[in-house]
């Protein structure tokens, strides 16, 4: 089975330089460092302390908004760890972390110490976001071939198991399976 899957990946083309650069440009990393301010709402949360929660989280946005040091407003009032260091994050590539609602607001952050306009709502709880930096990262060169050509490898190995499959005659062998007549 080995020798048939290594005869199948060798016939994979090695990509080109152009098309090492093509992929590298495609597979282009977003990657964003943050700072965040966490409030965290219990599943089990009434209304009122719902709005609570809420009435705080607006609270600190004005405050931050007014002037006030979102390093100092995320060490006071953050239910997060990040809370110890301002709440800043290390750097995530954006398609591995964010989903939904925070993914969407983070996405419309462009700027370097933008900030979300109103607290972002989670299943976990709310968010006030700001934007530390964006970058994009290209993979090295290496990285880029590797990536592309296993990619082609896996798919000649898939297209040979159809091409295979296709052309293969399936017959019983009643010296290995028992027929049974029809039990109905």
């Amino acid at each position: 089975m080995e020798a048939l899957w290594e005869t199948l990946a060798e016939r994979a083309r090695v990509p080109t330089e152009a098309e090492v650069d093509a992929y590298r440009r495609r597979q282009r990393q977003q990657e964003v460092r943050l700072q965040y301010i966490f409030f965290d709402v219990d599943a089990q949360a009434s209304p009122r302390q719902r709005e609570n929660i809420q009435s705080r989280a607006d609270a600190v946005l004005d405050s931050i908004e007014g002037g006030a040091s979102f390093a100092k407003m995320a060490r006071r009032h953050s239910d997060s760890p990040t809370a110890t260091v301002g709440g800043k994050t290390p750097r995530y590539r954006t398609e591995d972390k964010f989903t939904g609602a925070l993914g969407e607001a983070l996405a419309k952050l462009q700027d370097t110490g933008e900030m979300v306009r109103e607290p972002i709502h989670t299943e976990d709880g709310i968010y006030i976001v700001r934007l530390e930096d964006r970058r994009s990262s290209l993979m090295n060169r290496g990285e880029a071939q590797w990536k592309l050509l296993s990619q082609r490898r896996r798919d000649s190995v898939k297209a040979g198991q159809r091409a295979l499959m296709q052309e293969a005659t399936v017959r019983v062998n009643p010296d290995v399976v028992l027929l049974q007549p029809d039990s109905r």
